[in-house]
């Protein structure tokens, strides 16, 4: 224990930098795990469309929305459209794609009380469906 006291002490740089590195790496897995109690898999959201009257909004740019969409998808591309969209749905389960996690869970924040908790995500989006191999459509 004596010798780690002068490891410390002998390699400074070293030594904050394990320390930042664990901070960063706690604050990381907290985030995560905060995301993830609001997000699906792409299996659950083909489950909730098909039995449970579910709709995909797609919060991504036209640019990527084009590129690869779920068929049946609706893209918005303004926040000034968000509510008035989500108030549109508000009878059916809304599940969100965005081009990361962390802009879907603001989204889900922001209107999950409103809705009661009727507003979910894929857990990395269009990328997670495309790995399970399911249909996308593309246009060019």
């Amino acid at each position: 224990m004596e010798n780690l006291y002068y490891f410390f002490l002998n390699n400074i740089i070293i030594s904050i930098g394990f320390i930042c590195t664990i901070i960063i790496l706690i604050i990381y897995e907290i985030m995560e795990y905060t995301y993830s109690k609001y997000s699906i898999n792409p299996n659950i959201a083909i489950n909730l469309i098909n039995h449970k009257n579910g709709i995909i909004l797609d919060f991504r740019d036209k640019k990527d929305f084009d590129r690869n969409y779920i068929v049946n998808s609706i893209n918005i591309q303004k926040q000034n459209d968000y509510e008035k969209i989500i108030e549109k749905y508000k009878k059916k389960i809304i599940i969100v794609i965005h081009k990361n996690n962390y802009n879907a869970y603001k989204i889900i924040k922001k209107y999950n009380n409103i809705k009661e908790n009727r507003i979910t995500y894929i857990y990395d989006g269009i990328n997670a469906w495309i790995k399970t191999e399911l249909p996308v459509t593309r246009n060019y």
